[in-house]
C-alpha cells in the first residue's frame, strides 16, 4: 500500500527509517497538480519532490510511485507531466513506476464518468494505447515501468460498473473482444447524473446526492480540453 506524501514530514520520515525502512511508495495519480487536485490529493509536484529529497537525506533509497492515465479531461501535457515529474525524483533516488488507467468505479463521485475519460469509446481506446506506449518508451529509459493493460481494466471497468448483463462475461472468457461481442461496451461510457445505477441499492454511507454535490464541486478544477 501506499502513503499518502501529506503525511510524510520529516518525524515520520525518520521513524520509518529507525524502522529499517529502506523503500517508500506513494501514488502521485497524476503529474498534473490540477488533475491531482480534482481527486483530492492535497500537495503538488513540489511537494512530492521535497519528500523524495529528505526521504533521501534520511536514508530511504528507493521510491515507488503509482499513476494513473485516462483521468477526466487529461491532456496529453498532463501525461507529458509525469515523465518530467519521474524524471526530477529518479535524480534523487532508484524509481520504479507502475501505470494503470483510470476506473471510474461505483460509490465514488467519479463513477459518472467515462472509461479513458473521452466519451467517444473507439476513439479514447486509441488514445489510451498511444498514451500508455508513450509512457512506456519514456519512462523506461529511466527507471523499472510496468504499464497496465488498456484492454484489462476497461473489463474491469464494465464488471465494476455493470448489472446482470454482465453475467455472460463471467461464464465466458472475461475480455474486451468478448464484451464488445455482447454488446457490453454501454458500461464505458459516460452516465447521466439521474441514471439509476445497478448499484444504488447498497447502503455504503454516503447518499448519492452528496457524490453528486461533490462531484459538482470538484469538475470546476479539471482543466479544460
Amino acid at each position: 500500500s501506499s502513503t499518502r506524501v501529506d503525511t510524510l514530514d520529516d518525524d515520520l520520515i525518520e521513524l520509518l527509517v529507525m524502522g529499517g525502512l529502506k523503500s517508500l511508495t506513494i501514488a502521485p495519480e497524476s503529474g498534473s497538480d490540477e488533475l491531482r487536485e480534482f481527486l483530492n490529493k492535497g500537495f503538488d509536484n513540489e511537494q512530492i519532490v521535497d519528500v523524495v529529497e529528505t526521504a533521501r537525506d534520511k536514508g530511504i533509497k528507493s521510491f515507488k510511485l503509482y499513476f494513473m492515465i485516462g483521468l477526466p479531461n487529461e491532456r496529453f501535457e498532463d501525461v507529458k507531466a509525469i515523465v518530467d515529474l519521474v524524471e526530477r525524483i529518479s535524480r534523487y533516488v532508484k524509481v520504479s513506476v507502475s501505470i494503470n488507467p483510470f476506473v471510474p468505479k461505483p460509490h465514488t463521485p467519479l463513477q459518472w464518468f467515462p472509461y479513458t475519460g473521452f466519451e467517444d469509446f473507439k476513439y479514447g481506446l486509441i488514445e489510451m494505447r498511444m498514451r500508455s506506449r508513450y509512457l512506456f518508451t519514456k519512462l523506461s529509459k529511466m527507471c523499472n515501468v510496468n504499464v497496465e493493460s488498456v484492454e484489462r481494466f476497461a473489463v474491469q471497468t464494465i464488471l465494476s460498473r455493470g448489472d446482470e448483463d454482465v453475467s455472460d462475461l463471467i461464464e465466458l472468457k472475461p475480455s474486451l473482444r468478448v464484451a464488445m461481442k455482447l454488446g457490453l461496451e454501454k458500461y464505458l461510457g459516460k452516465i447521466p447524473l439521474d441514471s439509476e445505477l445497478p448499484w444504488d441499492f447498497i447502503d455504503h454511507g454516503y447518499r448519492k446526492e452528496s457524490l453528486i454535490e461533490e462531484l459538482r464541486r470538484n469538475v470546476n478544477i479539471l482543466p479544460k480540453t
